[in-house]
């Protein structure tokens, strides 16, 4: 579900517990930069739309307050209004619609969890350095498109980016990062597994942690996630630079700006499945 956030995380992590209580532990993967603000846009509404209680509004709330002045923000009381672009769309496109939910019924969910498919090329021959590789993308009339339009993303985080590490520091602290600490710490500590969740902080291109985060990001990422892992509510892997050990062939690992290709997803995937198992199942790893 793109665009997943702390309040989706919320809502199904209480979902889980009253239709599956077998589920003993699990996995929540996101980024650094997903722990610098506690919601993602009120567009996640219409993520949690249908595995929400009534008894969530006040948590609903808290991520993405009722503005009477912004109709997005309906979707906190009405599914309708939760839905609303997606039923604009369908009713614009009923039979695009209809035959991609067919294309992807198709594929069986073992294969969602388990496949690595391809994702042809890699950024070698733009970087993931820094910026750099936007001025590089912009001078070639014959790059992709979709690397342009993600460019475009990238320059748009820049101006007005917070400054993590100065902010941390200030006492007290600015209340939307208290806000921020409180939920995401409270979220992790509700979570009832019989084993604490692995927290898992994915790998991140450069470009996004040397020009477009804001500076200190990731040690603040770290502020919020250290406490719970001393005490116990969380494991915490920080995967983020794991790419940054390989300098010289990173880039090679990325099909775009955002995401590994097969051969990341591989590389990854082969250092991360043995400290996993460890957590999760630690009576079942031989000596």
């Amino acid at each position: 579900m793109p665009g997943t956030h702390w309040m989706t995380i919320g809502v199904l992590t209480d979902w889980l517990r009253e239709h599956h209580p077998e589920i003993q532990g699990g996995i929540i993967a996101l980024s650094a930069q997903d722990l610098a603000w506690p919601s993602n846009g009120y567009y996640e509404l219409g993520i949690v739309q249908p595995f929400r209680q009534a008894s969530e509004d006040n948590w609903i709330a808290q991520h993405n307050p009722f503005d009477a002045s912004k109709i997005e923000s309906y979707g906190s009381r009405f599914a309708l209004f939760a839905w609303r672009d997606d039923i604009r769309d369908f009713l614009t496109h009923p039979f695009s619609r209809i035959n991609r939910y067919r294309k992807s019924s198709r594929v069986a969910d073992t294969s969602r969890l388990f496949s690595n498919p391809e994702m042809p090329g890699d950024m070698c021959a733009w970087g993931l350095e820094s910026l750099d590789a936007c001025d590089k993308l912009d001078a070639n009339r014959d790059a992709p498109e979709n690397l342009k339009r993600q460019c475009q993303q990238v320059m748009e985080t820049v101006d007005g980016r917070p400054d993590f590490a100065a902010l941390s520091h200030q006492s007290p602290l600015p209340e939307s990062m208290q806000k921020t600490r409180q939920l995401i710490q409270q979220q992790l500590r509700a979570i009832t597994w019989s084993k604490p969740p692995i927290v898992l902080l994915m790998p991140t291109p450069p470009i996004w942690r040397n020009d477009t985060h804001g500076a200190g990001l990731q040690q603040w990422a770290l502020q919020i996630l250290k406490p719970l892992e001393e005490e116990g509510s969380i494991h915490l892997i920080d995967a983020t630079a794991f790419f940054d050990s390989d300098a010289k062939a990173g880039c090679a690992y990325f099909g775009d700006f955002y995401h590994q290709n097969a051969r990341g997803r591989a590389a990854f995937s082969d250092w991360l499945l043995p400290k996993v198992e460890a957590l999760l199942y630690p009576f079942a790893v031989s000596p």
